[in-house]
Parts: structure tokens; C-alpha cells; sequence
């Protein structure tokens, strides 16, 4: 049966997890969306304007890159 409903992604922020889009995950797969809620450390550090991607964007590729062959 083809998708007819598009996936959703969440990915949390600082001073939260995965966890925190339980109640919205469930109510949208039962509409019949595909929901990933991201789950990563919240370790990561690096001296960063607020927009790290912009003033260190080679640290953000190595997350990016570390993290898409785990």
C-alpha cells in the first residue's frame, strides 16, 4: 500500500530528549504518519556563537557525519 501521509521528524534541543515528543508521536501514527523523534546526547560542547553551524561549521559535520554511520 503506498504512503499517502509524509514523515515526520523530531529532534529535540537543548535541556531535553526524545522522549519529550511521546504524546505527540502517538496520536500522529494512529492518523497514519511515520514519526522518528531523535535521541542524542546532550554532551556535545563546543565555544559557539549560538548558530554553531555557521561558526564551526567542521565540528557540526563531524557530529553530523559520526552520527549517520553509527
Amino acid at each position: 500500500m503506498p504512503r499517502t501521509k509524509k514523515s515526520i521528524v523530531f529532534c529535540h534541543g537543548l535541556w531535553a530528549d526524545g522522549s519529550c515528543f511521546s504524546k505527540l508521536i502517538v496520536p500522529l501514527q494512529a492518523e497514519g504518519y511515520e514519526c522518528i523523534a531523535a535521541q542524542y546526547g546532550l554532551t556535545h560542547e563546543v565555544d559557539s556563537s549560538h548558530v554553531p553551524m555557521l561558526s564551526q561549521p567542521g565540528f557540526v559535520l563531524d557530529v553530523i557525519r559520526n552520527a549517520a554511520s553509527a
